[in-house]
């Protein structure tokens, strides 16, 4: 008798374990193992993303091939805005995107101080000195080749190319006190299309421009220019690229933003695996670059937890403050959180 009731207790456990699903699993096989799917205990979310298909956004790219995104129940879609950036913030104000990658930048402080709810909230690329140089100013072979740009101070009476109002203009600043100048001593010129740009160092129209790669490595090809100084010894751990949380995270759905920043941070970490065959054919897909471009380019440096170096944004701040670009002072927490990184961090170390 006991032993037909144990019979019967054990057949009902297995038929409770296909019901409920508790019977373990059949082994996945070593493809379907390294195949993400989406976890279908999280509501799918569909969320906006501003992007640009340079190098710089490699992890955005990544995350959604690789199905991080999807792993955090996230349906991510990648709006690529070419080459203008004006239209970025107010989508972002008004919801129409979720999360923007962009640059440190005097548009969102002032979006801010109007009382929009934005954050600086990672890292996407910060000016590495112990790395090899993914941005920089380069002079003119001419002007090298004829000592006119020996040091630092003989950018005197130079055109320089630069779009004003951000980061760049920031460094050069920078770099013009280090050598007792102000912007009165060069002739700046406002050229946005880096090709342009490399074109004016070839003709002799531009003497100094900045560039980032793959067209400094373009220019030096070329015979066009060489790197005369590189951003790393300007402004050393500037983050040039951020990614921004609008409203509809921040003050909608946080949860949303830290699975958002968790599959961020895996790409970024796949990122900095470096030069793998599958990290240059994402790349590739999206940038439209030659596999061999971008193989011999520098790629940008990004932190594996995705925080940015606040010192060099509250200087940032001040020199905007100075510069007259944005209207009055903010709090660091006041442009800048750390919650989303540092959660997400938490939730990859516990293998979510």
């Amino acid at each position: 008798m006991m032993k037909k009731l144990t019979d019967y207790l054990l057949i009902g456990l297995i038929l409770l374990g296909v019901l409920f699903g508790c019977v373990p699993a059949t082994p996945l096989t070593s493809a379907q193992a390294e195949t993400p799917v989406e976890n279908p205990t999280l509501q799918s979310i569909h969320l906006k993303v501003g992007v640009f298909n340079y190098i710089s956004f490699a992890p955005l790219f990544i995350a959604r091939d690789e199905g991080y995104f999807a792993e955090q129940g996230l349906d991510v879609e990648l709006v690529d805005f070419g080459s203008s950036s004006n239209e970025i913030i107010p989508l972002l104000v008004a919801r129409e995107l979720d999360v923007a990658g962009h640059t440190l930048n005097t548009s969102v402080f002032n979006a801010i101080l109007q009382g929009n709810d934005l954050k600086f909230v990672a890292d996407r690329g910060f000016i590495n000195p112990d790395s090899c140089t993914t941005d920089a100013w380069v002079a003119s072979k001419t002007a090298l080749d004829s000592g006119t740009l020996s040091e630092p101070a003989t950018i005197k009476g130079k055109n320089v190319v630069f779009v004003p109002g951000g980061t760049i203009e920031f460094t050069l600043d920078v770099l013009l006190e280090q050598n007792g100048l102000t912007q009165n001593d060069i002739n700046p010129q406002n050229v946005s299309a880096s090709s342009a740009r490399v074109e004016g160092l070839n003709n002799g129209s531009v003497d100094v421009s900045i560039l980032s790669e793959p067209w400094i490595t373009r220019a030096q090809t070329t015979g066009a220019g060489e790197v005369w100084i590189p951003l790393s010894e300007i402004t050393p751990n500037l983050s040039l690229g951020t990614i921004i949380f609008g409203p509809s995270l921040l003050e909608n759905n946080p949860e949303v933003g830290i699975r958002f920043m968790t599959a961020y941070l895996k790409a970024v970490k796949q990122f900095n695996q470096g030069k793998t065959d599958r990290n240059i054919e994402i790349i590739a897909n999206y940038t439209k670059l030659s596999p061999e471009d971008i193989r011999a380019a520098c790629w940008t440096s990004f932190k594996d937890d995705g925080t940015i170096d606040t010192e060099t944004m509250l200087a940032f701040q001040k020199w905007s403050l100075e510069k007259k670009y944005v209207d009055g002072h903010l709090e660091l927490d006041q442009f800048w959180t750390s919650q989303f990184v540092d959660e997400a961090e938490k939730r990859l170390a516990n293998g979510k």
